[in-house]
């Protein structure tokens, strides 16, 4: 594989939530392929301060060089704050950059996108009609199928999450579903959608079901990853915990910016609760399976994370016994038939079967062949040991010596 270096980010660029995408052009437009690379690539970048903006430059040569000047998608004259999420392309080409702080018809903050439908060239906007903005809350997500149907997914005011759908490209909106309802998700945070074919769409989310304030140092949730799917086109979703056993995060999720907020000031006072940033990350693999990673539970109290690590390891080492303990009872394991200190062992060897134990008609050898039927007589009466049946079959051939515990060579 090879790299080409690019000439840098398009100008003017903003420091923050940096989004790289690409996809197919849009027609309608003069903008083609300058080079082999047969999508339009755009990269987009807002400043923290809603008069600086948010600023979405495109390339036609797959990034190598982008067109300048790059087009302002928000500013202080937008319908739109200037905080974003990730840039995302439907399959007609028409692009979509999500915001939390939109104004509605009616005058009420809401949350909305940026909508490009001439491959970045001008923007226009769409505000989700019964939304409503929560001024803590993370970046809402959006995404289109195969049939560029549109699945927006946001964290309301109320903290609940919730996903609105659009056949038409932002133009008017089903009426949002809240998804958590049926695990009693009281807060939410960082969501992500990801679509696949036609109707077919995943809305992830970290949430928790204590009630209060999230952002309050004394908030007691734990959070957990919950995915939502749908197969109707957002008609109906399916939810599940995909950390049922792992929680995520304890406590208060700092969306204070770079510094922390009062969860961190006021809880640990060295922004240890800034460890979930701002967003997480989804995708599709190979199978068509939404393929996402939540941030690691990290730099919480050393208490309490030495704590959930060793939690962890005694979980791994019970799970690691206990397969242990399965490969010896099967058989499964060579050389070993018997758990440790049983009546036989068996030891790998070339030779004939050969055997090594007191002496023919000893008491403990008569009361231990009593014991299990007469199957394990002794050698010297005649007949020789048969180890039980494994998954493999019947194990105990010429390739194999058995020895007798040192409690059984007593004379």
């Amino acid at each position: 594989m090879n790299w080409n270096p690019s000439t840098g980010c398009p100008i003017p660029h903003s420091p923050d939530h940096e989004t790289l995408v690409s996809g197919p052009y849009a027609p309608g437009t003069s903008l083609k392929p300058t080079g082999s690379y047969p999508h339009i690539v755009y990269y987009c970048s807002q400043n923290v301060l809603q008069a600086a903006g948010a600023f979405c430059g495109h390339s036609e040569d797959g990034g190598v060089t982008f067109d300048a000047p790059s087009t302002m998608i928000f500013g202080a004259t937008s319908q739109c704050g200037a905080l974003h999420g990730h840039f995302r392309i439907s399959p007609d080409g028409t692009g979509y950059v999500p915001q939390n702080n939109c104004k509605r018809a009616d005058g009420v903050a809401g949350q909305g996108m940026a909508v490009t439908k001439d491959n970045g060239q001008t923007y226009t906007y769409s505000v989700v009609p019964d939304s409503s903005r929560n001024g803590t809350g993370g970046d809402p997500s959006v995404a289109a199928d195969a049939a560029n149907k549109v699945y927006y997914g946001y964290v309301g005011a109320d903290g609940h999450a919730k996903i609105a759908t659009s056949t038409d490209h932002g133009a008017t909106w089903a009426k949002s579903i809240d998804v958590g309802s049926a695990f009693h998700i009281e807060q939410a945070e960082f969501p992500e959608v990801i679509t696949g074919d036609s109707g077919r769409a995943a809305f992830a989310f970290l949430g928790a079901s204590a009630l209060g304030n999230d952002q309050a140092p004394d908030y007691p949730g734990a959070w957990y990853m919950f995915v939502a799917y749908t197969y109707d086109g957002g008609a109906t979703w399916q939810v599940t915990n995909a950390t049922p056993n792992d929680p995520v995060q304890r406590g208060c999720v700092d969306n204070g910016g770079t510094v922390g907020g009062t969860c961190s000031a006021g809880s640990q006072g060295d922004g240890s609760q800034r460890n979930m940033l701002d967003f997480n990350g989804i995708d599709v693999d190979k199978h068509g399976r939404p393929d996402l990673r939540p941030r690691p539970l990290r730099h919480l109290r050393p208490r309490l994370q030495r704590r959930l690590e060793l939690r962890r390891h005694h979980r791994r080492d019970q799970q690691r016994w206990r397969h242990r303990q399965r490969q010896r009872w099967r058989g499964q394991r060579r050389g070993h038939f018997q758990p440790t200190g049983g009546w036989w062992r068996r030891i790998d060897s070339k030779h004939q079967p050969r055997w090594r134990a007191t002496a023919a008609g000893s008491r403990f050898d008569r009361s231990r062949a009593a014991d299990r039927g007469g199957r394990d007589r002794h050698p010297a009466a005649g007949e020789a040991l048969r180890l039980a049946h494994s998954k493999y079959g019947r194990v105990g051939s010429p390739a194999a010596e058995y020895e007798a515990p040192s409690s059984a060579r007593r004379g």
